[in-house]
């Protein structure tokens, strides 16, 4: 037992020498692009929220898009085709929509 103890007490318990991480997870690699996402139909149907990457009121050139799916992990409401793979694999997912789906040169 004495053996044991004193070979706990030679660990390095240094800890300034230990990276900290500090803030929020990189914004590179968001959970929403890595894992497993499916897309699931909302119970009720008359729930059709915005979808997260193609409505958009405000932005002149968009248009307002209802939709009835979303990401089972995720919890985001999603157009089955593209929002759902744009979303999954776009890190700027709005610039994508803008150019890929409303033409537009510049995300507004």
């Amino acid at each position: 037992m004495q053996g044991l103890l004193s070979e706990e007490s030679n660990i390095d318990t240094d800890w300034s020498t230990q990276p900290q991480r500090v803030g929020h997870p990189s914004a590179e690699n968001p959970k929403r692009m890595s894992g497993r996402h499916f897309i699931e139909a909302y119970e009720n149907p008359k729930e059709k929220p915005d979808c997260t990457v193609c409505s958009d009121r405000k932005k002149d050139g968009w248009k307002r898009k209802q939709t009835r799916y979303h990401c089972k992990s995720c919890h985001v409401p999603l157009c089955v085709i593209p929002c759902f793979e744009i979303y999954h694999t776009k890190l700027n997912y709005k610039q994508t929509a803008a150019t890929d789906i409303y033409n537009l040169d510049v995300l507004k």
